[in-house]
């Protein structure tokens, strides 16, 4: 067998930049529809290319979130499947709620 990387492996990249590129661009459309023009322009304030520097903020901004959550996940673990809630403890039995606090507050318990 050949260690090839998967094509979902090889696009993830990609997916997190079009995410960033995607996010970048709302906050320029809306910073644009807002100042109505390219260029900040004030009394005694040359052009500043006011929606440039928000593109270009919220695309690192959103690359450097996305990185650090990446961070986070164990990649051993990312294509498991979750059988409980992640933040909830394990039961006895392994199932959800049969200890800890708030456990058996949803009604009677089944048998």
């Amino acid at each position: 067998m050949t260690d090839k990387p998967t094509r979902r492996a090889l696009l993830r990249p990609l997916h997190i930049l079009l995410v960033a590129f995607g996010s970048a661009l709302f906050a320029a459309v809306i910073t644009l529809m807002t100042t109505r023009d390219l260029f900040y322009i004030a009394e005694g304030v040359d052009k500043f290319p006011i929606t440039l520097v928000v593109f270009g903020a919220t695309f690192i901004g959103i690359l450097l979130i996305i990185a650090l959550l990446l961070l986070a996940i164990d990649p051993a673990e990312f294509d498991q499947k979750v059988a409980r809630g992640v933040l909830l403890p394990p039961g006895e039995d392994g199932e959800i709620g049969t200890t800890g606090p708030g456990a058996g507050a949803g009604g009677p318990k089944r048998g």
